[in-house]
């Protein structure tokens, strides 16, 4: 047995049941060997959207999710997805190959060549492990520490040289590794659950409470005990972005706190005096530049400490280091032992309003000549497709309209990759969301300019008859850029550029295309999803390039709307 045949046996073994790769001749007769095995190999067009694919599958599985690239501008390729990755702690394993086990140290014996740790340090991914065994009976060893690290809580990396996989194996595979035990929840220190308790009871300073919830509370399970706070506290209830709709169906549940809010939600979250804040970054987009409640206390909760303050200029007033869920139910024994109990924000009023809101109320239809408004495309679409469904959502303009509309079941069935800061991201994240649920429906949200980066994996979309729905926001433009020279107050022609059809172009990669210019296209499209999605559908919705989202003139610098627009 060679050392590749038995490195697929591992990862048999471990359990690895998915890979998603682009090959070259130095991995490619492991690639052979894990097919013979069984091991489900989903053959990829470009690098960073195998990564993005393994990324968004451990992401929406929870389980190991493995790309596989080839040496040299393989790795290359991949680094902005596995920093993606990396940065959003992501549980996914990056096989590298190499020419040669000395590929650092010998210069360019091999066109390939390059010297991966100087790549990593001055890509700003250090912190991730790279596993580089050097020897044919370190391959096993090393590569089940890399399973094993991966599995625990981050995005690993593991370099195999060709030439060392082709040699006879000497050490035989391993036992499948066990799970990582459970580290012991952070308890809030009591003193500090008092000094917050006496604060939430004193009206003069928290009349008006606002909880905020975040990824951490969800992680947590602490949404039994927020609701239960928020009943004692008379708090409204808000979530961030990765975390709707953790409230649904609460009378007291605003949404989105921050650029995404709707105009109702950012009225009441104004009022706010006092934000307990869960597992929450508090962001520039979660509090809208700062403008959301400037003046308002802020108590922030987080198993990181790193978190606090982080995004200045929201200073949080009271720091609790400490798991979310534990500290909501310390919270709730206090000030139930002290027989605690007020309205707050919550009277029927507001629950009224919360009831009756309707965003499609919430703006003017800007539909023209030039393409169909994106928040009337982007709501009609939400109502007509699936609702078991996943979302990712591309980090672009596009996402003003596209995250706040387009609904999700669950916090866990949302993703909004945005660690790295890259568009073009979304596509491959959605077809790992797909195989991570087949049962679900995958919809990804996306920008003309993102689409194009990624386009290639519409056809690895309809290789393998994956059921997911492309909706791209065709501006013909660089969005964000445009608005930014808008606001900047310089022309923008130099970021709009003409674009292709991308439904005759899904059509010829073999997709199902549709294009929405109008809300008579809307109806027609309606039709459509009273069938069932088994293969790629991409929906080209040509959008009026002058809504620009509210978020884009806070960002750089033009005055603030008194609320956060609507999507």
């Amino acid at each position: 047995m060679l050392v590749y045949e038995a490195l697929a046996k591992e990862f048999q073994i471990q359990g690895i049941t998915k890979i998603f790769g682009l090959m070259g001749e130095d991995l490619a007769k492991f690639v052979v060997e894990i097919d013979r095995l069984g091991l489900d190999y989903v053959a990829c067009r470009h690098e960073n959207q195998a990564v993005a694919m393994a990324d968004g599958y451990a992401r929406f599985s929870g389980q190991l999710g493995v790309a596989l690239v080839t040496s040299g501008p393989g790795f290359t390729n991949a680094l902005t997805l596995i920093t993606t990755a990396a940065r959003a702690c992501s549980r996914v394993l990056v096989l590298v190959g190499a020419s040669s086990a000395l590929e650092d140290e010998s210069g360019m014996e091999h066109l390939r060549s390059i010297k991966y740790f100087r790549y990593a340090e001055a890509c700003a991914f250090d912190d991730v492990p790279f596993y580089k065994p050097r020897t044919a009976e370190a391959v096993l060893g090393e590569a089940q520490a890399a399973i094993e690290r991966a599995r625990r809580d981050t995005t690993v990396v593991l370099n195999l040289a060709a030439d060392i996989l082709e040699e006879p194996a000497t050490v035989q595979p391993h036992a499948k590794t066990a799970d990582a035990p459970q580290l012991p929840l952070l308890e809030p220190p009591s003193d500090e659950i008092t000094v917050v308790a006496d604060l939430l009871q004193e009206t003069w300073a928290a009349g008006n409470i606002l909880i905020l919830a975040g990824r951490g509370a969800v992680l947590s399970n602490a949404g039994p005990a927020i609701r239960r706070l928020g009943e004692i506290t008379g708090a409204a209830l808000s979530t961030s972005l990765p975390a709707t709709p953790y409230f649904d169906g609460d009378p007291y549940y605003l949404g989105v706190c921050g650029t995404f809010s709707t105009s109702l939600g950012a009225e009441i979250i104004g009022h706010a005096d006092t934000v307990l804040c869960f597992g929450a970054s508090l962001n520039f987009f979660q509090t809208f530049g700062n403008s959301l409640f400037p003046k308002a206390r802020v108590i922030q909760v987080d198993i990181d400490r790193s978190a606090f303050g982080r995004y200045l200029p929201v200073e949080p007033e009271l720091s609790l280091h400490a798991d979310a869920r534990l500290t909501a139910e310390a919270l709730v024994g206090a000030l139930e032992k002290r027989g605690h109990s007020r309205v707050g924000l919550r009277t029927e009023a507001l629950a009224s309003s919360i009831r009756e809101f309707d965003p499609r109320k919430d703006f003017q239809d800007e539909s023209s000549v030039e393409g169909i408004d994106p928040r009337t495309a982007m709501l009609a679409l939400d109502r007509m497709l699936p609702k078991d469904r996943t979302v990712v959502i591309d980090p672009s303009h596009q996402a003003t309209f596209t995250a706040a509309c387009l609904r999700v079941p669950q916090p866990e069935r949302f993703a909004l990759p945005v660690e790295a800061g890259s568009i073009g991201v979304a596509l491959g994240e959605g077809i790992g969301a797909a195989f991570a649920i087949p049962e679900a429906l995958s919809i990804v949200g996306i920008g003309d300019a993102g689409l194009l980066m990624s386009l290639s994996e519409i056809e690895t979309a309809v290789r393998y008859h994956v059921p997911i729905v492309v909706i791209v926001s065709n501006d013909r433009a660089l969005g964000s850029e445009v608005h930014f020279l808008d606001v900047a107050g310089l022309p923008a022609t130099v970021a709009k550029h003409s674009t292709p059809s991308f439904a005759l172009v899904a059509a010829a990669l073999g997709a199902e295309g549709h294009t929405v210019m109008s809300p008579a296209d809307l109806r027609t499209l309606e039709e459509r999803f009273t069938r069932p999605v088994e293969g790629p559908i991409v929906i080209e919705c040509v959008v009026n390039p002058t809504v620009r989202g509210a978020w884009m003139a806070a960002l750089h610098g033009a005055s603030r709307p008194s609320v956060a627009s609507p999507a």
